[in-house]
């Protein structure tokens, strides 16, 4: 079994852009783009990132300020975000190395609302769903109901994200039959009405007496009584609460009593994989106390989990022959193999990408995959080239249609300006 690492970062931004660096959040300060020290898998979390019907609209239409935040720093790092999922505020991102990009598949997404009674997406769950390397995965985050006295409707929020939750894979259609669950957020959970009061709670912060006001934690109550989040795990946090603060300050506000609302919990499942036993590590857990732009400080915690030795070249089920001569104002053309065990889908299709792409989204054109070979399982594409405006570096992938996800990627070819020749044709053929 290989192991791979993982970094999840959970923040609930209050509404507000991306002002402060993001690098500290992502723990890249002191990390140079080529160490071989990065995680293998980002995951970010955000609860709160717009909630003004303005905003919700732009968001339809546009990914939000948040994710492309996130993507511009990993960018540099070679990540690529490989999906989004979004509901109304909340907002979940999975980034990947460039490098290890096919070992990704079968990824699914799901969106469950919880506000007002499951009508509205104000609170809720996102999740994005994948395996790797033949293992399952489950991210989740959350914005669970908020305030003080509310414990039962955030219990109930729980059991409706549980229950609602379907993936299209049927070995893995619900939460917690993942081999590997991790589930994040906002959860909202306050210290138990009725024992410590604000200025209590702020004093035995000072006093570096977090386990004494930790004891009156509701989401560890819910854990041990099996009243919610009872399959999961969590590592004692050993920072102060992350809510609620006065923005701009490491200070209280005296508003709201103290709590560690922002968790970051995990599973692993009691089975075995391809006769090896799963098997996870956690290897940090921190609130970053330098953000103050909002009322919530940003929970990160990182993580190794056993998978199934991954193999890149036969993990590729579309191989690109190597890409020659191709020019601007004119179609490029390209040979892929595709293996015979491979599922082939008419909705399949193969993008154009920059070298250096960062989201699977960013594809600046893109042809259906051909339906019929034109010799052994190789298949000829047509690329048109209209849409580049100059001449570069690119890559082509093919994405599966039923697993969302690259099944193959070409080596990085050059597109080169057109000949003049070829441009007075075309332009005498169309009578300009």
């Amino acid at each position: 079994m290989d192991r791979i690492s993982l970094y999840i970062l959970t923040w609930n931004v209050a509404v507000s852009p991306p002002k402060e660096d993001l690098r500290e959040a992502l723990d890249l300060c002191e990390v140079d783009c080529n160490s071989t020290s990065l995680p293998d898998i980002y995951v970010t979390g955000f609860q709160e990132v717009v909630n003004k019907p303005d905003g919700i609209i732009y968001n339809a239409l546009f990914e939000d300020e948040w994710t492309n935040a996130v993507r511009d720093v990993l960018g540099d790092y070679g990540y690529v975000k490989i999906k989004t999922n979004r509901l109304v505020g909340i907002v979940l991102s999975v980034y990947v190395r460039r490098e290890a990009l096919l070992r990704y598949e079968d990824i699914d997404a799901y969106v469950t609302r919880t506000g007002f009674g499951g009508l509205w997406g104000n609170k809720g769950s996102v999740s994005v769903r994948l395996s790797i390397s033949g293992v399952s995965a489950v991210f989740i985050t959350s914005h669970l109901a908020a305030l003080d006295g509310f414990y039962e409707d955030r219990i109930n929020d729980y059991h409706l994200t549980v229950n609602s939750q379907k993936f299209k894979y049927s070995k893995t259609s619900t939460i917690f039959q993942h081999d590997y669950t991790f589930w994040f957020g906002d959860f909202n959970f306050r210290l138990e009405p009725g024992t410590l009061d604000t200025q209590k709670i702020i004093d035995l912060v000072k006093q570096k007496e977090l386990s004494t006001a930790f004891e009156h934690d509701e989401l560890s109550k819910a854990m041990k009584t099996g009243q919610a989040f009872a399959l999961m795990t969590e590592m004692e946090p050993h920072f102060p609460p992350t809510y609620k603060y006065r923005v701009g300050s490491n200070e209280y506000d005296l508003k709201r009593r103290p709590a560690w609302t922002d968790r970051i919990l995990f599973r692993v499942a009691p089975w075995e994989v391809e006769g090896q036993k799963l098997s996870l590590k956690q290897h940090s857990y921190r609130a970053l106390k330098n953000y103050t732009q909002s009322d919530h400080k940003p929970v990160v915690a990182s993580f190794s989990v056993a998978v199934p030795h991954y193999d890149e070249k036969s993990k590729a089920t579309a191989m690109f022959k190597i890409i020659d001569g191709w020019q601007l104002d004119r179609p490029g053309e390209a040979v892929v193999t595709i293996s015979k065990d491979f599922p082939k889908s008419a909705w399949d299709w193969i993008g154009l990408y920059r070298e250096n792409f960062t989201s699977l989204d960013e594809y600046l054109t893109y042809v259906w995959s051909p339906i019929e070979p034109f010799a052994d399982s190789q298949y000829l594409i047509s690329i048109p080239t209209d849409s580049l405006s100059i001449p570069g570096r690119f890559v082509l992938i093919y994405m599966s249609h039923a697993g969302s996800c690259a099944k193959g990627i070409s080596d990085v070819f050059e597109v080169k300006r057109g000949s003049i020749t070829y441009r007075l044709l075309e332009l005498h053929r169309f009578g300009r």
